[in-house]
Formats: structure tokens, C-alpha cells, sequence
């Protein structure tokens, strides 16, 4: 079928790490945070800036946080 269209909102199964990362491609500034696997952490980031890191990692967390206050 050539008119599939993915589904971009959101969603609570597992999604494949390849097609997270593609739809990354689009982001001026990525962090990428997981599990490798050896279930060691692993992080890399395309910025240097620390302090861009953390404004990342903290506005994730607000939405993370978010979703499951929303969802109780």
C-alpha cells in the first residue's frame, strides 16, 4: 500500500527506535538518551552547549511529567 500515512500524535506503544530517530532529522538541535544493547545508558547530543542540554532535558521532563498527571 503506498497511501499508508504514519500516524504522528501520540501514542503508548513501544515505537521503533529507527523511526524516532528519522523523524528527529527535522530538529535544529537533538539530545538522544536510552538504553544500547547491553542495557547501558547511552546519551549523545548534536549540541556542545551544556546549558542547551539541560533546557532540553528539563523541558522533557515537564512534558513527560505532564502526560501522566494527565492520564491518572
Amino acid at each position: 500500500m503506498s497511501n499508508v500515512i504514519d500516524f504522528t500524535g501520540q501514542t503508548t506503544g513501544p515505537i521503533p527506535p529507527e523511526k524516532v530517530l528519522d523523524g528527529a532529522k527535522v530538529c535544529a538541535s537533538v539530545l538522544v538518551i536510552g538504553w544500547d544493547q547491553n542495557d547501558e545508558f547511552y546519551m549523545a547530543s548534536s549540541d556542545a552547549e551544556v546549558g542547551e542540554l539541560l533546557i532540553l532535558l528539563e523541558l522533557a521532563k515537564r512534558d513527560v511529567l505532564g502526560h501522566i498527571t494527565e492520564t491518572d
